[in-house]
């Protein structure tokens, strides 16, 4: 059952995302946009999906799983074919002593 917020897909421009358990994609049939909730061990919530889908980038997100095991921290980013990437925080430099 989809459920919540009223958010207008940013790929057709038509329809509006539905919020799924695992998924949130567009009500327009013929568009093929669909998040997964779930990215490295990271539910994410309908609000990081509404702040995805409405300005294509989220603040940071901590408690990602890396393939390694480790954790780390960053934005999701929605690309020009509307693929979700990570965007990494820069690193400050550690002072050298």
């Amino acid at each position: 059952v989809a459920t919540g917020e009223t958010c207008p897909c940013p790929k057709c421009g038509s329809g509006r995302i539905l919020f799924y358990p695992k998924v949130a994609k567009c009500s327009n049939v013929d568009c093929t946009l669909t998040i997964f909730r779930n990215k490295c061990d990271r539910q994410l919530s309908d609000k990081q999906i509404v702040e995805l889908v409405a300005k294509r980038k989220t603040g940071i997100i901590k408690g990602f799983k890396g393939k390694n095991g480790k954790a780390f921290d960053a934005s999701l980013v929605l690309d020009g074919q509307f693929n979700v990437g990570f965007s990494f925080p820069e690193k400050k430099a550690k002072p050298k002593k």
